[in-house]
């Protein structure tokens, strides 16, 4: 999946992305340790200004976000380096690529 933002697409655009572990049905994490270690990697990532997080809701097997990106011509990169670190770190095994659509408002359309 193509994750390159079109030009027409505003800097300050907001996605809606989904992130799955495999497999599918299980808490890989809502555990104490995984869940504390990723909600503190997505405020990491939110400080140093790779994403901007308005939220961030975090299922057994399955973590939402509402994100903005800098002014940056695919985010694929920032998503799949954050991925690889909790995989590595958490045995964390996510399932490949990720799902992302761009939030729409009365302002763009």
């Amino acid at each position: 999946m193509d994750h390159q933002t079109p030009e027409w697409v505003r800097d300050d655009a907001t996605f809606f992305i989904t992130i799955c572990a495999l497999p599918r049905g299980e808490n890989h994490l809502c555990r104490e340790v995984v869940g504390r270690s990723i909600l503190d990697s997505v405020i990491h990532y939110h400080e140093k200004q790779k994403w901007f997080c308005q939220i961030v809701v975090l299922m057994p097997d399955h973590v939402h976000f509402m994100l903005n990106f800098p002014d940056v011509p695919t985010f694929s990169n920032i998503v799949g380096d954050w991925k690889r670190w909790l995989a590595t770190r958490h045995n964390i095994r996510w399932q490949e690529n990720f799902f992302d659509h761009r939030v729409r408002n009365e302002d763009n359309d």
